[in-house]
């Protein structure tokens, strides 16, 4: 911004401020060790849920600044893409299970005694 202030000889820069941020966002910053463009893939704002109850495999670390990941479904399926560890959550194994459809209930007078359900597929 100071090199168009230098070499204008002037401070307006709205004509050309659209121009001025893509220019600092494409460009390479030693702290981030790239573009705030290319950083921004790994850290976006959201106020909506964007993540997924299903759960992963990591297959590969790829050791890149930042370390990215390569991850599977349970099917052993490659999911496309890469993700950063900040888009991605360590967890245990399940302790409930979702079920996607009630089959069959019984019941043992008023009480109900068993419930045969499908266990929700991803």
């Amino acid at each position: 911004m100071f090199r168009y202030f230098t070499k204008t000889r002037q401070y307006q820069y709205l004509d050309v401020f659209q121009v001025l941020v893509n220019s600092y966002n494409n460009s390479y910053h030693h702290s981030i060790k790239r573009s705030p463009a290319r950083a921004r893939r790994c850290f976006s704002k959201g106020y909506l849920p964007a993540w997924t109850v299903e759960t992963f495999r990591v297959k590969v670390v790829r050791k890149t600044v930042p370390v990215t990941y390569i991850i599977t479904d349970y099917n052993y399926n490659d999911v496309k893409g890469t993700f950063c560890e900040e888009e991605l959550q360590r967890i245990g194994k399940p302790q409930d299970y979702k079920v996607e459809k009630i089959l069959r209930k019984s019941r043992d007078g008023k009480k109900l005694s068993a419930v045969v359900g499908l266990w929700y597929r991803f």
